[in-house]
């Protein structure tokens, strides 16, 4: 078997480092700015992750991946009013690096008190060396979240994915709340 392909550092920054990050320190105001901005904030970041790979070789590859394929994104509509903005990145080669990063916003008449959550379907590999796909999250303090739901890297069905996940959460009151 061949050996198994290490994440590139500057995606996996991107996805599981900076946006996170940028987003729980303000959800709505990372939006709000995403939404302002668009691909030129998106770009920034981009680059910033890669600069961030740079001084951070321990976490995985520095194969650094061109400007042209940088992220665009897409805001679409959850069930009970929930925004749901997802972040398309350059295609994953190795595990651990996401097809999607997904940032939810909940709706005006969200009475548990979430701040939002933040959404990621990755590359995953079995221990055959299958490839799959993994829906995950990261929580406000950090900690990476394995959801177990293995949608078809494609939108329409990680915003199903996510959109199932987050109405579990919010019934069984385990939603990220401030």
């Amino acid at each position: 078997m061949p050996p198994r392909r290490k994440p590139r550092t500057q995606h996996y920054i991107f996805a599981h480092k900076l946006v996170p990050s940028l987003f729980f320190r303000d959800p709505s105001g990372f939006v709000g700015a995403l939404a302002q901005e668009g691909d030129a904030l998106l770009r920034r970041l981009w680059v910033e992750a890669a600069r961030l790979a740079t001084t951070d070789a321990s976490e995985a590859s520095t194969d650094a991946i061109d400007l042209p394929d940088v992220p665009a994104s897409e805001v679409m509509g959850l069930e009970g009013g929930a925004r749901l903005v997802v972040l398309m990145l350059p295609e994953p080669i190795a595990a651990l690096e996401a097809f999607f990063v997904g940032l939810l916003i909940p709706g005006a008449l969200d009475t548990s008190g979430a701040i939002g959550s933040v959404y990621t379907l990755e590359l995953s590999e079995d221990h055959h060396r299958k490839r799959g796909t993994m829906l995950c999250g990261w929580t406000a303090e950090g900690a990476h979240v394995n959801y177990a739901f293995c949608p078809p890297p494609a939108l329409k069905e990680f915003a199903a994915a996510v959109g199932h996940v987050w109405a579990g959460q919010r019934a069984s009151g385990n939603a990220p709340v401030n």
